[in-house]
């Protein structure tokens, strides 16, 4: 009876791993898996409003390199991520360049590229990407662009 009791245990925390495991790969397989374009911002923590003109798009490929459009000129960059416990993953995330466009006003995009680069941990979703900052502040939520 032991025998079965702890065969029963043992199984039941392997399942449990397995599924920790299972959606850690999927956090990184939804941010990977999608085009995300910006639908709100923190404008406590970015500094500025996003605008409604705006369309700020972000997309990560599974290379460990990302693009996107800041609402007038493209960017790009890398970035790495680490797997937690808890329900949001770390990432970090480094601008490499952008196009130098002539845009009304470079003011949002700039506090925005600033504000990508401080944030640490991210929930990848089918339907939202979240990404915070150190402090734990949400910065940025993002949906899939639509095509």
């Amino acid at each position: 009876m032991k025998s079965i009791t702890k065969f029963i245990m043992v199984l039941a925390i392997g399942a449990t791993i397995i599924s920790c495991t299972d959606s850690k790969r999927t956090n990184l397989e939804n941010l990977v898996a999608t085009e995300w374009t910006l639908d709100s911002v923190v404008t406590e923590v970015v500094g500025l409003p996003l605008s409604n003109e705006s369309v700020v798009t972000i997309a990560f490929s599974d290379s460990t390199t990302f693009a996107g459009n800041g609402g007038c000129n493209q960017y790009f960059g890398t970035f790495g991520t680490e797997a937690t416990s808890e329900d949001e993953d770390v990432i970090s995330i480094e601008t490499k360049g952008r196009t130098m466009a002539m845009c009304p006003t470079l003011a949002f995009e700039d506090s925005y590229i600033v504000a990508l680069e401080k944030v640490t941990k991210f929930i990848a979703e089918e339907d939202k990407l979240v990404m915070s900052n150190s402090n734990g502040d949400v910065t940025f939520i993002f949906v899939p662009t639509k095509k």
